[in-house]
């Protein structure tokens, strides 16, 4: 039954913590800038239960635990890099991840290990069913409340993506059927084993009594090309033979079949199983026995990535601190992320654009003015969405992806351009096809003609205008990376710990949480030190005037007495 906790248990007279601490190690622990006392102050506090509350009974079975607690443990989890056992100690006896959760007593205990995986499994189950995930749910909820409080600035956010390799090991075609297989194999019943062909049994139990690096380990090229055909011919028959199966294995195996097999027709009528050409695949292409979500992407540039796994989108603002003549250091804006999202690697950084910048929007105190990007970003469809009514703002697109051709275009009417090459300096417009390409003639090719997508032409306009950019757009958009690297840092490299789309987007989530956190953290830490720096000003000023003041009525009052004392002495009156 779902019921809502308090944000903090009160500390008693014989068990709360601070009652048996020393008041140097009392005023440590309370102070209200330390990061423990913030992550109560700005996280676990202000969650907001009632998200969650459709994963419990409104009427029926015990209370649950504190789902504040809960989700403050995923983030702490995440943000620190810990083990699920570190997590679980560090709950259980460090002081101030206790009070980080609200627990003021040393008899307060935290969410039993049971208790934290079920809330995790009905995050995912909830997710599979309706298609929501509460926890993003709860993060916007969360930074919305973060952006009023601290009157965060939207009118410029910022967005960049991050590849991330899945924890899997990358495998050959061989290895991958060898794991798949085995993986079916196991989850089949004594009595389903038994229907299946004696020479496939006897390969099944030889490739299971063997991890797959031992298998394949003393197999050649040539022997391991005759086994990866034998493997397809054995699946093909085991998908035949167990059709009526249901399981997550069976699925597995039989996409396993559809995207790297296929049959065909031998002029005996034999069936012969044949590998597809791997040069034909796409990168969605299942890609390993243990993540089947994961998808594979080599993403070209100043490093070639290979990765297989999935792309994280992060979005944020990026107020700009006001520029000043004195000199003086201006304190920076706080900048929040707002926005994160988790697909596919196949998936493309375009299709990111319009969601985030909606749900940017819906979280925002005032309207987004500018937004900045790479090229990566760059579509006919993003560029159509930025001029719409309702949703106008300035993009600014700091690269391109591909080279610069070779022409020049000048818009002379509503679907018309004038194109000028380069090469030898002729004209000519531009020809409308019937599937909306640009025809022109082209003299230095094989071809009499050639044509030209309106994306071709959209980004050559691009181009033109990231040359009449001004500096500040350059700097907000180098400081993205920065932004990545604060998410991601705790990567190794580029692989994380976690299988599966719903795992890796829980924890980009989680490391979006602990990065706002350090940030407001560090905005607190500066707030303070500004009041601290302010009043040591004032109290120095007041001490000064006090001391002129002081002084000036000392002065008076000197002069008044020898004044006084010049006329009752006649004496000394006659000098004067």
């Amino acid at each position: 039954m779902f019921k809502k906790s308090n944000s903090s248990s009160p500390p008693t007279i014989f068990s709360g913590i601070s009652q048996h601490m020393s008041k140097q190690k009392i005023k440590r622990l309370d102070n209200p800038n330390a990061w423990h006392n913030c992550f109560h102050k700005e996280i676990t506090s202000r969650i907001d239960e009632d998200i969650f509350s459709p994963l419990y009974s409104k009427d029926n079975g015990r209370p649950n635990a504190s789902v504040r607690i809960l989700v403050a443990m995923l983030i702490l989890k995440d943000g620190n890099d810990w083990t699920d056992e570190q997590l679980f100690e560090a709950c259980n006896f460090n002081i101030l991840v206790g009070y980080a959760l609200g627990l003021s007593n040393l008899s307060d205990n935290a969410p039993s290990e049971a208790t934290y995986y079920n809330f995790k499994v009905a995050l995912l189950k909830y997710e599979q069913e309706k298609g929501i995930n509460l926890l993003e749910n709860c993060f916007q909820s969360l930074t919305k409340d973060q952006i009023f409080r601290y009157q965060v600035s939207g009118g410029s956010v910022r967005m960049d993506s991050k590849l991330i390799h899945s924890n899997v090991a990358k495998n050959t075609r061989l290895q991958l059927c060898v794991g798949v297989m085995n993986k079916f194999y196991k989850s089949l019943k004594e009595g389903s084993i038994d229907l299946i062909d004696r020479e496939d049994k006897k390969l099944l139990d030889e490739m299971s009594g063997k991890s797959v690096e031992q298998y394949t380990y003393r197999l050649d090229k040539k022997s391991g090309a005759a086994r990866l055909s034998l493997c397809g011919s054995v699946i093909y028959r085991l998908i035949k033979l167990f059709s009526a199966l249901d399981s997550e294995e069976y699925k597995l195996l039989k996409r396993l079949w559809n995207d790297h097999f296929e049959m065909i027709e031998e002029d005996n009528d034999e069936d012969q199983t044949k590998l597809k050409d791997k040069k034909g695949q796409s990168g969605s292409t299942l890609q390993s026995a243990h993540d089947a979500e994961a998808a594979y992407r080599k993403k070209s540039g100043s490093k070639t990535q290979i990765i297989t796994g999935y792309v994280t989108n992060v979005t944020e603002t990026c107020a700009v601190a006001p520029a000043v003549d004195s000199g003086e250091e201006q304190e920076k804006p706080l900048n929040l992320i707002t926005d994160v999202q988790t697909e596919k690697a196949t998936f493309s950084d375009d299709k990111f654009f319009m969601p985030s910048i909606v749900s940017t929007q819906s979280i925002l105190n005032n309207k987004i003015e500018n937004v900045l990007s790479d090229g990566a970003y760059n579509s006919v469809i993003n560029e159509q969405f930025s001029n719409t009514e309702g949703a106008e703002f300035e993009w600014f697109v700091t690269a391109i992806q591909g080279l610069e051709g070779n022409y020049d275009f000048e818009k002379v009417g509503e679907q018309q351009y004038r194109v000028t090459d380069r090469r030898d300096g002729k004209t000519q417009l531009t020809v409308l096809t019937e599937k909306g390409k640009y025809r022109i003639n082209d003299n230095y090719s094989k071809t009499k003609y050639r044509y030209v997508e309106s994306k071709a032409i959209t980004n050559y306009f691009r181009r033109k205008k990231i040359k009449e950019y001004p500096q500040w757009v350059h700097s907000l958009r180098a400081n993205s990376e920065s932004t990545i690297h604060q998410v991601f840092c705790k990567l190794d490299g580029a692989k994380s710990k976690y299988r599966g789309l719903f795992k890796h987007h829980q924890y980009a989530i989680n490391r979006c949480f602990w990065t706002n956190f350090r940030r407001i953290l560090a905005k607190r830490v500066k707030m303070n030190e500004i009041m601290i720096n302010t009043l040591i000003g004032l109290f120095t000023f007041i001490t000064s005037l006090t001391s002129t003041v002081f002084r000036f009525f000392l002065n008076i009052k000197t002069t008044n007495k020898i004044l006084y004392c010049s006329s009752e002495n006649r004496h000394f009156s006659r000098g004067f």
